[in-house]
């Protein structure tokens, strides 16, 4: 860096000593460790007491110099949080504009969303939205445009109002903007402004028109008692006189070539019905479809797509023939023009023209169609296979709109024709035939998605109907996301995946395992069929597909190490769960070298040994306690098996006999001397804060649902009695501690659920305790489950049960339960729950005797 300071653009001698040391550093982590000093060093500076706004203003500059130089990941989370107060003290007190946009934007990169400062910001933006100083106003209003959260709403909502009638307009255009930015978060605050945004639609400067024309878009798709009709009207009211002007700019347009105001007009146009449209006589002798016919018959592809995108415009009564009093405007060489094409090499030129003649008759789509699957040519190669299969996919689509069932028995019939055609013994994968098929999956709604994999996976369990490899590559993903939402048992799925598993290639074959492996996490049992299955594939396999089902015989026994791969895999798709299988393989490498098991582990006797004779006792070690029967067992959670603590060891349940009815030993009073940490909070998995139910105290101070005996625990804590006195014991608390550090708390119970909709409740009556409720509950396995005690907010005197989902990420996709319980036996529960699925699932659960 060869720049001088006096031209570098720096803030100061500090700003541009950074960034030359950042810019002359050899390496990215030389570069890192730099920048990590830096802000070391200031966070000193910040602390002295004495610091002036301008020296503040400097350091908070280079402080988002560094956060957005260093490399990503570097820093912990939270590491510039400590001069968030600074940049609030500069955002309220800054002499300059400058000074409080600074302040501003540094809160704006670094505050997170939640951040108990939050409220010190929006009554200081509040403060300049109410200021007399224009240039305040408009950067108050600037940051609302760029970001801003729900919790602002009240503070400003009024305020914003009233600035829509400001004398300047640079003002009333940042809050039509504003109000635009905040209805992202509550539409319902667009309903009071709409007087205003027609007022302004009629402003004298034109970027205020620009910003309500932006406004009274948002307001036509959110608002239900004003239609998107009523309102153009009001913007652009097509009169009986105006009409003839409409057509006169189309004309124009067309014959100057100016595509983007004859698109505009067309699309003004198609607001007029066809009434008004044929008694206005618009389309005497075609004329509006006339004056765009050379588009047509152009070969550049932008006007072809000029010419179908107006004709859509345009009501099929006026050209197209259908309708007994107006006959075709389009002449016998232009419907042929328009068949030719269907054979486009753009594909959304194709896609416009299959919109266009499936809207005037289905029949020609179904005849193109037919003739197309019946004159596949018998030897393409495998690029042209995956080209002719996309484009019958697309005629598919068209034809399928709203039917998923249709689109899946389509799809396999068209793969059928095309692998029948091609005359191979093993027909290739089509990826680009899966490819599209999963996107427009995606892209569509979740009940056509939910038809379409119901009949495929129907299919696959029907023995005698064949499905060629493409689609066995396409059920598998169909079948790892939506397993739970249809009819079908996972153990019957696998049935019909382990039936077809012989005949197929090896890649579909590794597929279909790793898809069985999921479906194995849901099942109760894993029938025995289904491990001979596994054993003949492996016999007669290759080395690939043999490791994999080992995998699959070795994990098909540890159910609990399965659950624990789903719980980690970032949703539910077939590749996340693939990666997640993946990494569970690498640890299971590198543990098993090191004697250890992949997923739990505990210390050596010889290291609990060595502690104990470094430590100076006073006293000589009490012997370990031995490890009773239980009263109850519980079965472990799949959180509690996933942790990678030295107490997550697996105990089996040894019957009911009387704990007290064996001699205490003095390491046993030692343990029970501690028993407090039992009615802490007890952390059983990444994130996950699990709480017991209390029924005889309704105290804050609850016990863990899954939480071991003190007994169970003796073995792991051999070193628990090396402090001075045999009756204190390394109390738990110091992980409750370090979780409330790390940010890990419980759920928002009550915003979940008023974020959750009557309409998504049910309620119920549970005949037996709210304990076995519990343990039922526990039973889903790809949900997690937090208890609240009936003795804590938000609705005291009920217990809160809150379930997430593992793969959904936000508040309110989840199901929360409310429940009251009886003084006789039986409880009373309330439910609601955002996933359709998942809240038939849970009233089965919780209705079922």
């Amino acid at each position: 860096m060869d720049v001088p300071f006096i031209s570098s653009g720096a803030m100061s001698r500090a700003h541009y000593a950074i960034v030359r040391k950042v810019e002359s550093a050899t390496s990215i982590p030389q570069a890192d460790q730099a920048l990590h000093l830096e802000i070391k060093s200031i966070r000193e500076q910040l602390a002295h007491p004495n610091l002036t706004l301008k020296q503040r203003k400097e350091r908070l500059i280079i402080l988002l110099y560094c956060s957005m130089t260093v490399t990503s990941g570097f820093l912990p989370t939270g590491s510039l949080e400590f001069a968030l107060p600074h940049a609030l003290n500069l955002a309220e007190a800054g002499h300059t504009v400058q000074d409080k946009r600074i302040g501003y934007l540094f809160c704006d990169e670094i505050m997170p969303r939640d951040h108990e400062l939050q409220l010190m910001l929006v009554n200081t933006l509040r403060k300049d939205l109410e200021s007399t100083i224009v240039a305040r106003i408009c950067l108050a209003l600037d940051i609302l445009i760029a970001s801003c959260n729900e919790a602002v709403i009240p503070a400003v909502q009024s305020r914003l109002y009233e600035l829509l009638s400001h004398t300047y307009p640079y003002i009333r255009r940042r809050a039509l903007l504003a109000f635009r930015s905040l209805a992202r978060h509550d539409t319902d605050i667009l309903t009071p402004i709409t007087s205003k945004v027609l007022r302004r639609l009629k402003d004298t400067e034109d970027s205020v028109v620009n910003a309500a024309l932006i406004v009274a878009s948002d307001i036509t798709k959110v608002k239900k008692n004003y239609g998107p009709r009523a309102f153009d009207d009001l913007i652009f009211p097509l009169s009986d006189t105006s009409i003839p002007t409409l057509l006169h700019l189309i004309h124009v347009s067309a014959k100057h070539g100016q595509k983007a105001v004859l698109l505009e007009a067309f699309q003004l146009l198609s607001r007029l019905s066809p009434t008004t449209l044929a008694s206005a006589d618009l389309t005497k002798d075609g004329s509006v479809v006339a004056s765009i016919r050379d588009y047509l018959c152009s070969q550049d592809p932008n006007d072809q797509y000029l010419f179908f995108s107006c004709l859509e415009c345009v009501d099929l009564s006026l050209w197209a023939g259908t309708s007994p009093d107006r006959p075709a405007v389009l002449e016998a060489q232009e419907v042929e023009r328009v068949m030719q094409l269907l054979g486009s090499p753009d594909g959304l030129i194709r896609k416009k023209v299959l919109r266009v003649l499936n809207s005037v008759d289905s029949a020609i789509l179904d005849t193109h169609y037919s003739q197309a699957v019946e004159n596949i040519p018998p030897s393409l190669p495998l690029r042209d296979q995956n080209e002719y299969a996309g484009r019958l996919l697309e005629i598919i689509e068209i034809q399928s709109e709203q039917d998923g069932e249709q689109y899946a028995r389509q799809v396999k019939h068209m793969l059928e024709r095309l692998e029948s055609a091609i005359s191979m013994v093993n027909p290739p994968i089509l990826e680009t035939a899966v490819e599209r098929i999963l996107d427009h999956l995606r892209a569509v709604d979740a009940s056509f998605r939910l038809g379409c994999a119901t009949t495929l996976l129907t299919m696959l369990t029907e023995p005698e109907t064949p499905i060629g490899p493409t689609l066995m590559v396409v059920i598998p993903a169909l079948a790892t996301e939506h397993f739970n939402s249809v009819a079908i048992p996972p153990s019957t799925l696998l049935t019909g995946f382990a039936a077809r598993l012989p005949t197929c290639s090896v890649a579909v074959q590794d597929i279909c395992v790793m898809v069985m492996l999921r479906l194995v996490a849901d099942c109760e049992e894993v029938p025995h069929e289904i491990k001979e299955a596994m054993q003949k594939l492996r016999q007669v396999s290759g080395r690939s597909i043999q490791r994999r089902c080992d995998q699959f015989l070795t994990l098909a026994g540890q159910k609990h190490i399965l659950v624990d791969i789903v719980h980690n895999a970032r949703s539910s798709s077939l590749p996340d769960f693939a990666e997640s299988l993946e990494r569970y393989k690498a640890g299971s490498s590198t543990t098993s070298s090191k004697g250890l098991s992949p997923r739990l582990s505990s210390p050596s006797p010889s290291h609990s040994t060595a502690s104990l004779t470094a430590s100076k006792l006073r006293y000589t070690a009490y012997e370990t306690p031995q490890i009773g029967p239980r009263l109850r067992g519980r079965r472990l959670s799949s959180s509690q098996r996933s942790t990678g603590s030295s107490r997550s060891g697996v105990h089996s349940d040894t019957g009911n006999d009387d704990l007290l009815s064996r001699t205490m030993t003095p390491g046993d009073l030692a343990l029970a001397a501690g028993s407090r940490e039992l009615e802490t909070l007890s952390k059983v998995g990444p994130g996950l804060w699990i709480f017991s139910i209390c029924k005889q105290q309704t105290k804050a101070d609850d016990i863990p649902v899954n939480a071991k005996s003190p007994l169970e625990d003796a073995s792991s804590r051999m070193d628990l009695i090396t402090l001075d006195s045999p009756f204190i014991s390394d109390p738990l608390g110091g992980d409750t501690e370090k979780s409330k550090k790390d940010g890990t708390h419980a759920p928002d119970f009550e915003k979940i659920w008023d974020s959750l909709a009557d309409s998504s409740g049910a309620r119920g009556w549970y005949s037996d305790s709210i304990d076995t409720m519990v343990r039922r509950l526990q039973g889903l396995d790809r949900h997690r489950l937090q208890v609240i005690s009936a003795g804590d907010p938000p609705f005291m005197g009920e217990y809160h049960l809150f379930r997430e989902g593992v793969d959904r990420q936000g508040e309110g996709e989840g199901a929360v339960v409310r429940v009251r319980e009886s003084e006789e036996e039986g409880c009373l529960w309330r439910l609601r729950c955002g996933d359709a699925p998942l809240r038939i699932r849970i009233k089965r659960l919780l209705t079922e005797e």
